[in-house]
């Protein structure tokens, strides 16, 4: 793809990842997405700068004069860089396409349950749809692979629920939920077989890796169960950039 297409296409990523974040901070709050974003620290709000990618994050409220934090630069960096390595791997624009829709809402999906520990099944269950519908204007064997996908993410997560709620003392500290299982049934849906196989492992991988920071900035040898869904679709949004 030319400069000029690619440079559009990181842009396009930023500008999604900042719109995403708002909208994610409202539906974890419970609240409708306003032109002047809600602040999460106090009744205050955010001026409409706010969903200006990257300067938008430095906006403060105009109560508290908080900002939107670092976390949502780290995001929105994150985000730009996948859309770059993206368009420059992908050479056709309806994988361009599906890229950009499927990381949309798994970031929906990660951030909301990062920030509240609530699975939106309704906004999962329409990103499985997606994952299908994408497929099947691919073809009839996408469809299959993608629905094998499905199958897998649900069979695979489901025993693994099953199994560490048995093995596990306290029901509670099972690190797989049933919103998990949902989300590994809609990246499989996406990735399609047998590819859900490596997004599932970069997933549990990357959860290992979290859990193991939070153990050693804690010092402590137990921590608090982490929603185990937002590592799942981190992972997912970086490997669909790198084998899509």
């Amino acid at each position: 793809m030319e400069i000029a297409g690619a440079t559009l296409f990181v842009l396009l990523g930023l500008t999604l990842a900042s719109a995403i974040w708002i909208v994610s901070q409202s539906f974890a709050s419970e609240a409708l997405p306003a032109t002047q974003p809600n602040c999460p620290y106090c009744p205050g709000v955010f001026p409409a700068l706010a969903w200006a990618p990257l300067i938008g994050a430095s906006s403060r409220c105009t109560n508290c004069r908080r900002t939107l934090g670092r976390g949502r630069w780290v995001y929105e960096l994150a985000m730009g860089a996948a859309f770059a390595v993206a368009v420059f791997r992908m050479d056709s624009a309806g994988a361009l396409a599906e890229f950009a829709l499927f990381a949309a809402v798994l970031s929906i999906v990660m951030l909301t349950d990062f920030w509240s520990g609530t699975v939106y099944r309704n906004l999962v269950a329409g990103g499985i749809v997606i994952g299908l519908v994408a497929a099947l204007l691919r073809g009839w064997d996408p469809f299959v692979e993608s629905f094998q996908g499905m199958l897998a993410g649900l069979v695979i997560f489901g025993v693994g629920m099953l199994v560490l709620r048995k093995i596990l003392p306290v029901m509670q500290l099972a690190p797989i939920g049933g919103g998990d299982v949902l989300i590994a049934g809609m990246i499989g849906a996406m990735a399609r077989w047998p590819g859900t196989l490596f997004a599932f492992f970069a997933g549990v991988a990357l959860a290992a890796a979290g859990a193991a920071v939070v153990l050693y900035l804690q010092r402590s040898t137990r921590i608090e169960p982490q929603p185990f869904g937002p590592f799942l679709c981190a992972a997912a949004i970086g490997v669909f950039a790198l084998t899509f």
